[in-house]
């Protein structure tokens, strides 16, 4: 650390360090003396750090039995007025259970169908008598997609 040292510095070496200059590195200790021997601003944030530690370091003030009661009586003084059941709620109360099954129902439904979307478009199962290599591109002609179709069709009149 250079001799000199500006204030800046110094209070944020205060604001790291503590007020406790004894504790500061050796060089840091040696400019801060000479800062509060000739900076009477630098002696104030000192005697400020000093202020605010002693203050933290004190033990808190317990809370006094009638400010503890007064506060726990707050409640019975000023009760709130409970609020008359609303659409929604008779609406949820007549639904209740069934309205939950439905929902589970229906996300169980749509989750699958996403499973399956992503397992046969990314092609990660196969389907039985199809390889990876059956797709119809979209250089085909016309003539090759009517025997591609004609084809599942003669497969479909074996099977009947």
């Amino acid at each position: 650390m250079s001799a000199g040292l500006d204030m800046e510095r110094f209070e944020e070496l205060l604001d790291r360090l503590g007020p406790d200059i004894d504790m500061w590195p050796g060089a840091d200790r040696q400019a801060a003396r000479a800062l509060l021997a000739r900076s009477i601003p630098a002696r104030h944030a000192l005697d400020a750090a000093r202020l605010v530690e002693s203050v933290l370091a004190e033990p808190a003030v317990p809370a006094s039995v009638r400010l503890r009661q007064a506060v726990l009586d707050i409640p019975l003084a000023e009760p709130r007025q409970a609020r008359a059941p609303g659409l929604l709620d008779r609406l949820a109360a007549m639904l209740g259970e069934s309205w939950r099954m439905a929902t589970a129902g229906a996300g169980m439904a749509m989750a699958t169908g996403l499973l399956g979307f992503v397992l046969g478009y990314g092609q990660w199962v196969q389907l039985p008598g199809l390889t990876a290599t059956d797709t119809v591109t979209a250089a085909a002609t016309p003539e090759q997609e009517l025997a591609l179709l004609l084809d599942g069709l003669y497969e479909l009149e074996e099977v009947q």
